[in-house]
């Protein structure tokens, strides 16, 4: 599969650890995959992300 910056992967958020300024943000896309994304902490609390 190939991935880019465009791609939106369909998932459940598992875990979110904040940082000082990024969260590390694990996505469980299924079939026992996961996806560990760096975003901003502005952009955790602007989307609303948290798990489930």
């Amino acid at each position: 599969m190939k991935i880019s910056a465009r791609n939106q992967i369909t998932g459940t958020v598992t875990d979110i650890k904040d940082g000082v300024v990024t969260a590390q943000v694990t996505v469980d896309i299924g079939g026992g995959n996961t996806i560990v994304s760096s975003i901003t902490i502005d952009s955790v609390k602007n989307l609303g992300i948290g798990p489930g």
